[in-house]
């Protein structure tokens, strides 16, 4: 019964959201109140609970973790631990807790410890309206991101944050970009060094000497019955 449990809670209290929520369902930029009328109270025992805190929260067995700021949603973290999520999961789920008019601004592939994590960068201009802070950010740049992290042998995803990260926003994207741009460098060199080997191989002409060893091998080889 626990299998897709994510997905299945996620579901629940359809029915129970508001239109006046920031998100589609409920999530970044939503009140507590309001995101605890769709999830419930949080899970007592688990690791992250606190009823008071405004820190992350444990939500459905902490599978849902929340971070609060002003009894606000500003930070999420959805994991799945018993099964993996597909991409067309992931982009329901973001789609579903982040604000409904959130644009998709980049998505880069990187490498953190060994796992592919996709970095997204999103803009959303309600956001400015409840985070008066991101009122002073420039125009063009994105006011929140995403991290997906995949497993490499399903080639599925295990777990999808997303948030205001107001101290490493920027640079999170720029270390990611420098890596794939890095990533790429390093493939082409390889290519072309391959290329340069093959090329080397197919215009090598044996010297004399090479020619004279050829030669006999051959010879001996007749001799024996075997040219």
């Amino acid at each position: 019964m626990k299998k897709k449990f994510l997905f299945i809670v996620l579901m629940i209290g359809l029915s129970d959201f508001s239109s006046a929520n920031v998100c589609p369902k409920v999530g970044l930029g939503d009140t507590r109140e309001d995101f605890e009328k769709v999830y419930g109270k949080p899970s007592h025992g688990a690791l992250f609970y606190d009823e008071n805190t405004e820190d992350m929260v444990g939500y459905t067995n902490d599978e849902m973790m929340m971070g609060f700021k002003n009894k606000i949603v500003y930070h999420f973290v959805l994991n799945n631990k018993n099964n993996l999520f597909s991409r067309e999961e992931v982009d329901q789920l973001i789609k579903d807790h982040i604000p409904s008019d959130s644009i998709l601004l980049d998505e880069i592939p990187t490498m953190i410890n060994g796992q592919t994590v996709l970095i997204q960068s999103w803009r959303s201009e309600k956001l400015k309206e409840i985070f008066p802070e991101l009122k002073k950010e420039n125009p063009v740049f994105s006011n929140f991101h995403g991290s997906i992290s995949k497993d490499m042998k399903t080639g599925k995803f295990t777990s999808i944050v997303i948030g205001l990260y107001r101290k490493v926003d920027e640079g999170a994207i720029k270390q990611a970009q420098e890596a794939e741009k890095e990533r790429k460098a390093e493939v082409a060199k390889e290519a072309e060094a391959l290329r340069k080997e093959r090329e080397a191989i197919l215009q090598h002409k044996d010297t004399p000497e090479e020619a004279k060893r050829k030669e006999e091998g051959r010879k001996a080889l007749e001799s024996l019955g075997l040219g």
